[in-house]
């Protein structure tokens, strides 16, 4: 997988993002209130799914997770730590900010979340046991999505070996 190229879905503007590295590596290139989102190119519906994405530099307002195109449900984490479900906030995790890794495990079939900060789930969570998972309720096909603006710059890795962390 990859992250599409051709995505826009929800923009707030026309600006898209920039693509390097076999598109695994997404720059927003907006400013102010200009956002672009992008998607990876496989679209999920059942099954366990795992991937990590690299902050590479400073965010200023980054959301990372799955999205339902259809119906525009969004589940995932913010910067800050605001975790959201089926576009709700839902609670606070733990923030992050440059050099982060951020991986998800997905439990498509169970609909849990299980959101990582470089190498330790947060909410003492498990995906191995199924513990303190954050449920949602979003079915359909779904992908993951990256929304970012203010020129942040985003690695994903969909199953190269896995980031290093410090």
């Amino acid at each position: 997988a990859t992250l599409n190229s051709i995505y826009r879905n929800g923009a707030s503007s026309n600006i898209a993002p920039t693509y390097s590295e076999g598109n695994t590596v997404t720059n927003s290139g907006g400013s102010g209130s200009d956002a672009t989102r992008t998607a990876g190119t496989i679209e999920i519906e059942n099954g366990k799914w795992y991937w990590e994405i690299k902050v590479n530099d400073s965010p200023s307002a980054v959301d990372i997770g799955i999205n339902n195109d259809a119906i525009g449900a969004l589940t995932g984490i913010r910067q800050n730590g605001t975790y959201f479900v089926d576009n709700n906030d839902s609670g606070s995790l733990t923030s992050f900010t440059s050099g982060d890794i951020i991986s998800f495990a997905f439990d498509m079939d169970n609909k849990k979340m299980y959101i990582a900060k470089n190498g330790t789930y947060m909410n003492s969570a498990n995906p191995s046991t199924g513990s303190n998972g954050i449920s949602f309720s979003t079915t359909g096909s779904m992908h993951c999505q990256v929304k970012s603006r203010q020129d942040d710059s985003l690695s994903a890795n969909f199953g190269n070996p896995p980031y290093a962390n410090s």
